[in-house]
């Protein structure tokens, strides 16, 4: 259980931090961490003596700024509740294969959940923004509370459907059917898992070809965007000489919310809505924006390998030069330092994205 010691008996312990010195945990500082349990959705239906026994089991550590509690792509023995502090949720994706922020968890956040369950490498890294303390059990513990206690395990398995992973909560073994339950019949369907790993790719009119004066228009449109004016003149031919100049009719989806995109589109002719909302489908969608003439969508899909926060649907006649996720993944590998632009300008709008999901 890594390097932390403890004393037998609830309240009055001294546990030796991973990340410092020795510290005693006063009654006090139990009883808000109890509080603290109470009132997260995993204990429900759980009495304060219950709470308090699972407590007991558990180890208590430090984190200081910097230093990483679970690690992408390594296994890990433990599960955390956070007590103090904040982490991040870092993971490794996208063509870049860099760490991106995905997350922020602070006090009474559960951190290696997944890989009790499922036994497998941990799928994010997480780090200590901040002083950090926790309270970790290991995965005997983890099962042991499964296989004891319904709460625990029907809560865990809520917690992982919310999360759009019906195939890890299927992991969780059930303590009992009510007999007014009839059990579901058939596959069970897995919409958002399926639809996140999909690209989606948009029909089109026709292929249009480029003379030397459209593509002189497409190199001064890409000179122009934060994305491309970093590329070298060698690159920024060949990125041209294999993106391709495509009509699309009206009423066409370019790219649909939820998908992941195939290309980035830069637009030379006519006007597209920008749709997002919480609903997946184009129906009854808010327009948050319009583009035309010059500017560029579907880039951060292409860079993150993420699911797309919005529909782009064709409001007319639509050409644009589309530079498909095959030629930019070869253009990142082939460029360190357009690669090193990419992850700054991935790194700013994934901050901005997280700055608006947090509450106020």
């Amino acid at each position: 259980m890594g390097s932390g010691k403890r004393t037998t008996g609830p309240l009055d312990r001294v546990i030796e931090f991973r990340g410092g010195g020795q510290i005693s945990i006063t009654d006090k500082a139990f009883r808000e961490f109890l509080d603290v349990l109470s009132k997260l959705n995993l204990f429900d239906g759980m009495t304060i003596s219950e709470i308090s026994e699972i407590c007991s089991k558990l180890w208590m550590y430090r984190y200081s700024h910097n230093e990483i509690l679970l690690e992408q792509g390594k296994r890990t023995e433990q599960f955390f509740i956070i007590f103090s502090g904040v982490v991040k949720i870092y993971v490794n994706k996208g063509i870049l294969g860099r760490p991106v922020e995905v997350a922020q968890v602070q006090c009474g956040g559960l951190l290696g959940e997944m890989a009790m369950v499922t036994g497998r490498k941990c799928s994010a890294t997480v780090v200590a923004e901040q002083d950090v303390k926790v309270f970790a059990g290991d995965k005997a513990l983890f099962d042991e509370l499964i296989e004891t206690n319904n709460s625990f395990a029907e809560n865990l398995k809520g917690i992982l459907f919310e999360r759009d992973n019906p195939k890890a909560a299927r992991q969780v073994p059930d303590h009992y059917v009510p007999d007014d339950i009839e059990e579901p019949k058939g596959p069970i369907s897995e919409p958002s898992e399926y639809e996140s790993r999909t690209i989606f790719v948009p029909r089109m009119s026709k292929i249009l070809s480029m003379d030397t004066q459209e593509k002189y228009q497409f190199r001064e449109m890409l000179k122009d965007h934060y994305l491309f004016d970093r590329i070298p003149k060698k690159d920024l031919r060949r990125l041209i000489s294999t993106a391709d100049h495509v009509e699309y009719p009206t009423g066409e989806i370019l790219i649909r919310q939820g998908y992941l995109g195939s290309a980035i589109y830069v637009f030379s002719e006519g006007r597209v809505s920008v749709r997002a909302s919480d609903e997946r489908g184009i129906e009854k969608k808010d327009e948050v924006a319009r583009l035309g003439t010059g500017d560029v969508c579907g880039e951060m899909s292409v860079i993150l390998s993420e699911p797309a926060t919005a529909s782009v649907v064709a409001l007319q006649r639509v050409t644009a030069y589309v530079i498909s996720r095959e030629v930019f993944s070869a253009l990142v590998d082939s460029n360190e330092e357009f690669a090193n632009a990419v992850y700054a300008l991935a790194m700013e709008r994934k901050s901005v994205q997280l700055e608006k999901k947090s509450p106020r």
